[in-house]
């Protein structure tokens, strides 16, 4: 028993110390894109947390952000998205509409959900690679990350498995480079994407790479490398 107390102690002043270093929770957005032809369809999950800090959502000021808080901000919130993404198919600009404006709930908190459809007015070569340019918070919070997760869908796929069979058939999509994550940051906020993607390995160094300066921005991002995989 003493140990459990000497234990929950322990852990207590862990916490008591977090709350007056003042360590900020990491800055994260996710954005799923899935590219066919000249369309994409996308959904981006932005941080209630980080709203409020940018444009100020809770009118009351008592701590708490409601629904009905988000929804009169709905036109604000979409506005400075869609004006911090770019995506274009070579000199093709898609023009970004959102269809959806919901909330969930992520392990660090609740995110304000876009989802959007975006197609380039223009032709589209068959083989164009995406292009996308992001600055999102970046001017508020250096240390905001964007988490990119894309895919280029072909005009004829396999029928979905299930099982080990669909588990092994995305690990091979993922080493032959059909699926791609990146990450943006200050220092790399915008780019290209060929349709043909890059492998895994290829993938992991770029994760590794922005991980480890984020850690070494702060000793609360060791966890940054653990939401990357």
């Amino acid at each position: 028993m003493k140990k459990i107390v000497l234990i929950a102690l322990f852990l207590s002043g862990i916490a008591g110390f977090a709350t007056r270093a003042d360590a900020h929770t990491l800055s994260n957005s996710y954005l799923s894109v899935v590219v066919q032809g000249k369309e994409i369809e996308g959904q981006w999950d932005i941080a209630v947390r980080d709203l409020e800090y940018a444009i100020g959502i809770d009118a009351n000021e008592d701590g708490t952000v409601t629904w009905g808080e988000l929804k009169s901000q709905e036109e604000p919130i979409e506005s400075m998205a869609l004006s911090s993404i770019v995506l274009s198919f070579g000199d093709e600009v898609c023009a970004l509409h959102v269809d959806r404006f919901l909330l969930d709930t992520h392990s660090d908190g609740a995110y304000v959900v876009l989802s959007f459809t975006a197609k380039a007015a223009g032709d589209v070569a068959k083989d164009a690679p995406l292009t996308a340019r992001y600055n999102l918070l970046f001017d508020l919070d250096p240390q905001h990350r964007g988490l990119l997760n894309l895919r280029y869908r072909q005009e004829t796929e396999l029928a979905p498995s299930s099982g080990f069979g669909a588990s092994n058939s995305l690990i091979k999509a993922m080493l032959a480079g059909e699926k791609a994550s990146a990450i943006f940051s200050p220092d790399h906020r915008e780019q290209t994407f060929s349709r043909e993607l890059p492998g895994a390995w290829q993938q992991i160094k770029q994760f590794f790479h922005n991980g480890v300066g984020h850690i070494w921005s702060g000793y609360d991002h060791i966890s940054f490398l653990l939401v990357l995989l």
